[in-house]
């Protein structure tokens, strides 16, 4: 797959090209063909800013397969919200199902996606209802099963009108694509999967005349941005502080040193280059390469003692679940800088997790990794009367 190869070795040059261009290299899209398998799979690795940049493009320069590309697009902020999404048909066929795609959610409800590139013109609703009535019959299929209408600009007046005094409203909702882009947005910048099932379920027909179910979205982001900031570093500050922290009972002054620009970014690009896969971005400190391979990557500015270096990181309950469950997983780890990332395989990391401490948070646990440098010897600290663990073999760049 050209495309794909050619992100894998030259990701900056690619992100140089127009979305025109990039149909273009992988030979045009058409239904079933090997150009759409590789334009599909080349979306499936690039990241979120990238995917907006290009539906952007496909609006205001627009070209003659502007709008397939577009609805592959869609389709894969679909899969990162966590749908498993089926791909539409690029041009119908008479008597099928010619949804541009279908989104389906673990607790079994689907979502019948129509993507409209302007609001300009009124839209056949009766012909997308069928799609979803078809979709209930042939799969056998909740009847709580929607249509979402995603329009590619930002005025859906006109559009809104239409469906509100249709028979369709009550199963039938409408989102502009920037208003999608931002949720997916919310979802990688969160730390709980919790918020992902809840940007799932407001894109489902509900009764807004009560509102608790978006209270509840804007209350729990809230929140979580609250909880990440309370329990990660502080990785904005911009100058050194001398700071005190507690050990064994004792205050103990460390200096704490700033992180430089782009240093979570640098760090996922690292263990990337080591593991030899596209690692994107699933919530704020998990990405993802398929859907056999996850890792985490948090990060610590530098707090610097007489004769060592300290980092300190949370590593979270639910992260784990979600590792335990997946073919192959690793526990990345970026210790003041991007030249000292250290990335442990999850089989590996779980058996040391009974010796450290642990914090529970209105329901969300963590455990407290620290680990210290000295002498280019990075380590492990867990509880007294564990073992210190040598980490030093799962530096990047050294060797195992």
């Amino acid at each position: 797959m050209l495309l794909e190869k050619m992100w894998l070795s030259h990701p900056e040059e690619v992100e140089s090209i127009n979305i025109e261009r990039i149909v273009g290299l992988a030979g045009g899209l058409r239904d079933g063909s090997d150009g759409s398998l590789d334009y599909r799979s080349f979306l499936s690795h690039i990241s979120s800013n990238l995917l907006a940049r290009y539906a952007s493009e496909c609006l205001s320069d627009s070209f003659k397969i502007s709008g397939f590309a577009l609805q592959d697009i869609i389709n894969e902020v679909g899969r990162r919200l966590d749908f498993v999404v089926t791909h539409g048909r690029y041009q119908g066929v008479r008597g099928q199902n010619n949804a541009d795609g279908l989104w389906r959610s673990t607790d079994g409800n689907a979502i019948i996606v129509e993507i409209k590139t302007t609001n300009a013109y009124a839209i056949d609703l009766s012909k997308i209802a069928n799609y979803r009535e078809q979709y209930i019959v042939s799969e056998s299929a909740d009847s709580r099963s929607s249509i979402l209408i995603i329009v590619g600009r930002d005025n859906t007046g006109g559009l809104e009108a239409q469906v509100r005094g249709s028979n369709y409203a009550s199963t039938t909702r409408l989102i502009s694509m920037d208003a999608l882009l931002r949720l997916l947005h919310i979802k990688e910048s969160a730390e709980s999967p919790e918020i992902g099932r809840k940007i799932r379920s407001i894109l489902a027909p509900h009764d807004f005349m009560k509102l608790d179910g978006i209270v509840d979205l804007v209350f729990s982001t809230t929140e979580d941005i609250r909880y990440s900031e309370n329990v990660s570093d502080n990785l904005t500050q911009d100058t050194s502080v001398r700071v005190q922290v507690q050990e064994s009972g004792n205050a103990i002054d460390v200096l704490e040193k700033p992180v430089p620009a782009h240093f979570n970014e640098d760090c996922v690009a690292r263990i990337q280059r080591h593991l030899n896969r596209t690692l994107v971005q699933r919530t704020r400190t998990v990405y993802a390469a398929d859907d056999l391979t996850l890792v985490s990557c948090a990060v610590s500015k530098v707090y610097a003692r007489k004769n060592r270096d300290d980092y300190w990181f949370a590593f979270h309950q639910h992260t784990a679940r979600e590792m335990e469950e997946t073919v192959e997983s690793f526990v990345g780890f970026g210790c003041g800088t991007s030249d000292n990332v250290l990335c442990i395989p999850f089989s590996i990391f779980a058996g040391w997790l009974e010796g450290m401490n642990t914090t529970d948070n209105k329901g969300r646990s963590y455990w407290h990794v620290s680990i210290s440098a000295q002498h280019g010897k990075f380590t492990l600290h867990r509880k007294k009367g564990y073992p210190v663990v040598d980490l030093s073999s799962w530096l990047l760049g050294n060797p195992r």
